[in-house]
C-alpha cells in the first residue's frame, strides 16, 4: 500500500478514535473509490465509520459494494 494510503489510513484511524466517525468515513471513502487490491477493505471501513455515525443508510450503500467472496475472515466477521 503506498505511503499516501498509510498516511490517510493513520488519520482516519485517529478520527475514529477521537469519535469523528463521519470525517473518517470521508477519508476512507476517498480510498474506497480508488482502484486497488485494498479498495474492499476500504469500502467494509467506510461502511463501518458510516455506521458508527449512524448513517446507517449510506453504510448500506458501502455494503452493497462489497465483494463479500474477496473478504478474509477477519473481514467476514466485522460484517457480521
Amino acid at each position: 500500500m503506498p505511503t499516501r494510503h498509510n498516511s490517510e489510513m493513520a488519520q482516519a484511524e485517529a478520527l475514529i478514535q477521537s469519535g469523528k466517525n463521519k470525517e473518517a468515513a470521508t477519508l476512507y471513502k476517498q480510498l474506497a473509490e480508488l482502484k486497488s487490491d485494498s479498495q474492499n477493505y476500504y469500502r467494509l471501513l467506510s461502511a463501518d465509520a458510516l455506521i458508527r455515525a449512524n448513517d446507517v443508510k449510506q453504510a448500506k450503500q458501502y455494503i452493497n459494494l462489497l465483494d463479500v467472496n474477496a473478504l478474509n475472515d477477519e473481514q467476514s466477521n466485522h460484517l457480521s
